[in-house]
C-alpha cells in the first residue's frame, strides 16, 4: 500500500486531512 510513496501521494494525504480539519472547524 505504502510501496509508490511520492510526492503526489503525500500532498493527496495532506490535502485529505486539510479537508477533514477545516470542516471539522467549520
Amino acid at each position: 500500500m505504502f510501496q509508490d510513496w511520492s510526492g503526489l501521494e503525500k500532498y493527496s494525504f495532506i490535502e485529505g486531512m486539510l479537508c477533514w480539519f477545516l470542516s471539522k472547524h467549520l
